[in-house]
């Protein structure tokens, strides 16, 4: 079963990508048709959700410069926590363009059932379900300029736009 806040995710989504620019109240809380013909054991559903499993197992991945940073924070890391962290990568409805991304780093004991873990040179960058679909294909990177240093999101074959400064996207019409 899915959360409420997967499920609103789901919802939004599903609007989002039918052209959608102000999301229906309705639409941000309870359970989709989907999640309620799962709730009635649909065999069609148990395809579907094959099927879309199937889809989003295509790859994500980061870049040999994510990994050197997320080494170096774990190496910096001095408050007696777990001596491992791990880049939690998702994404959120919102932004300039409809959907943004978010980067945390969390310890490992965070880890849900659902999350997918994608390892370079002993780094850990760690996706949930949901936010898989809209990142497959997608790299993950740092950049180090004068305007800032942080986590991007590269190459991401979902997005149709997105805005200035790289942190929103619009997902393309799938």
């Amino acid at each position: 079963t899915l959360s409420n806040k997967e499920a609103a995710m789901r919802n939004f989504m599903r609007w989002h990508m039918r052209g959608g620019t102000v999301p229906p109240l309705f639409m941000l809380a309870g359970p989709s048709p989907l999640e309620h013909h799962a709730a009635r054991g649909s065999v069609a559903l148990c395809f579907a959700r094959n099927l879309c499993a199937a889809a989003t197992a295509a790859t994500f991945s980061l870049t040999e410069r994510c990994a050197q940073r997320i080494n170096r924070l774990n190496a910096q890391q001095t408050d007696g926590s777990s001596p491992e962290r791990l880049l939690r990568v998702s994404v959120e409805p919102g932004g300039c363009s409809g959907f943004q991304y978010a980067f945390l780093l969390q310890d490992t004991a965070s880890i849900a059932e659902d999350d997918s873990i994608f390892e370079r040179a002993g780094a850990k960058v760690v996706v949930d379900e949901c936010s898989l679909e809209l990142l497959r294909g997608a790299t993950v990177d740092f950049e180090d300029d004068m305007m800032r240093a942080a986590f991007v999101i590269s190459d991401n074959p979902v997005a149709d736009a997105s805005c200035g400064c790289g942190s929103s996207f619009q997902a393309k019409d799938l």
